[in-house]
């Protein structure tokens, strides 16, 4: 729904400006009965790789959130560094059990609900 947004603030991503790092996990669609933005054109892993081909901050990636995943991720990041994760409640949650493993979680990861 924020692709262009997300490319431009990847785009953005040079000292405190924008998304310094962005990692976009694309897994297959799950059965879903009414789509959860009818009037919004939704985007498909086509869309995502096109928009964010050629950013050398963006890692678009086939897979499932793991804890490896996780940890080497943020070892990527400059630091000190804010987490941004933004999923379906059962990603969010499972990613915030990952990231308490390896940072505080009330000072330094924003939880938004997709």
């Amino acid at each position: 729904l924020l692709l262009p947004r997300i490319a431009q603030w990847c785009r953005d991503g040079d000292g405190a400006r924008g998304v310094r790092t962005c990692t976009l996990l694309l897994t297959p669609p799950t059965e879903v009965h009414a789509p959860p933005f009818p009037a919004v054109h939704t985007g498909d892993a086509a869309e995502a790789e096109r928009l964010l081909r050629g950013l050398a901050n963006v890692r678009v990636l086939r897979k499932r959130l793991s804890p490896d995943l996780v940890s080497e991720s943020f070892e990527r990041m400059a630091q000190p560094c804010r987490v941004v994760v933004s999923g379906p409640g059962q990603f969010n949650t499972a990613a915030r059990a990952m990231l308490e493993e390896l940072v505080n979680v009330e000072e330094q990861v924003t939880i938004l609900s997709a």
